[in-house]
């Protein structure tokens, strides 16, 4: 099962004062993550499996699970509520924040391989009309004619339906749980065994350098005589 989810982009406030991107946010986090993904993997741990472990249940310490959120702030005002918080201590889940002004160079996935294979794979089905690109197709279509959608252009709407028809034939196959290791290891968020021994966790900025679509020239900076640094050049 999957979902496709539209979004205002930008921060249009309904009578609540949230905006439609926080919706969403919340929908994801307390739904998705909290409600199914969390307890799904900890089912599919044989080591917790084995404890006679079981949905509901309070959550070895050691079987805790980790959520990092990057700093997007309808993100961080979902994580404010109380309500969310307190589910996540419920269900022994800790929560780090990404360093704002980082992600696109510490975020696990965005330093290694995954989605730079997606945005490649990505251009080549998208344009594919299979079976799943008319289902889709026909239910834009319906929200169009009934108002609910709107797109600029039809290219742009072309666009849309062939991403989400090619989103399953393109991540099965790329979107691995060794990949997703391999990812957080280069982030130093896991440890990595060399010679049957724990390599204690740090990041490899060879593999973010080389991964990550970053400017890596270096800035030289000087104390100027206000106190603060004045850039001089690279």
């Amino acid at each position: 099962m999957g979902y496709i989810v539209f979004s205002r982009k930008g921060g249009k406030k309904g009578d609540d004062g949230v905006s439609p991107s926080e919706k969403v946010t919340e929908w994801f986090y307390t739904k998705i993550v909290q409600d199914q993904f969390i307890p799904e993997i900890r089912k599919q741990d044989p080591n917790l499996k084995s404890s006679s472990w079981e949905k509901g249940m309070d959550v070895p310490i050691e079987f805790y699970s980790v959520t990092k959120v990057d700093s997007e702030r309808g993100m961080m005002k979902v994580q404010k509520q109380e309500d969310v918080a307190q589910k996540d201590v419920d269900i022994g889940n800790d929560v780090i924040k990404v360093a704002a002004a980082v992600t696109g160079c510490y975020q696990p996935l965005d330093t290694g391989k995954i989605f730079p294979m997606l945005r490649k794979s990505m251009a080549k089905h998208s344009a594919r009309k299979t079976d799943l690109y008319k289902k889709i197709e026909y239910e834009i279509e319906k929200l169009c004619v009934s108002g609910i959608l709107t797109f600029k252009n039809c290219k742009q709407k072309e666009n849309m339906i062939g991403i989400a028809a090619a989103t399953p034939e393109v991540f099965t196959p790329i979107v691995t749980q060794g990949r997703g290791v391999q990812s957080f290891v280069a982030a130093g968020d896991l440890s990595k065994s060399k010679d049957g021994k724990q390599i204690f966790p740090i990041a490899d900025i060879d593999t973010i350098m080389n991964n990550c679509r970053v400017n890596w020239e270096q800035k030289v900076f000087m104390p100027a005589e206000d106190g603060s640094s004045k850039y001089v050049g690279t």
